[in-house]
């Protein structure tokens, strides 16, 4: 199990905030992980939850306006098969799993899922 959660902030103080960049990152992230490489002899597997707030996105495309940027979450999952007799592994995997259609900068097309299968030999059979 993993947790990590991350605060970031920006204090500009009494700058001229027409001198300052865009700071286009949400304040807050988490990310929550459940894994076991060996659930059994030669199956594991990782779920990872993602959130992120949300937070105004500024930049040059929308004329250093604020482009609003809603918080999200998602989830990642791989289940790994071992075949120590091929010296290989399969596993079958997605991000963003259940396929949420969202947007991590202003202006930018909508991120969506990406599922995979994935099949590596190793001479060495490394665990």
């Amino acid at each position: 199990l993993d947790v990590n959660g991350t605060w970031t902030s920006f204090d500009i103080r009494e700058a001229d905030p027409n001198k300052i960049p865009p700071f286009n990152t949400p304040e807050y992230r988490t990310t929550v992980s459940f894994s076991n490489r060996h659930l059994t002899e030669n199956l594991g597997f990782n779920v990872v939850w993602r959130w992120q707030d949300s937070f105004d996105w500024i930049g040059t495309f929308n004329e250093l306006r604020p482009g609003r940027i809603d918080a999200y979450s998602i989830v990642d999952a791989q289940v790994t098969y071992r075949v120590p007799s091929l010296k290989s592994s399969l596993k079958l995997g997605a991000n963003n799993l259940f396929n949420n259609q969202l947007y991590q900068a202003y202006g930018s097309p909508s991120i969506g899922a990406i599922y995979y299968v994935s099949i590596s030999f190793d001479e060495f059979f490394r665990e």
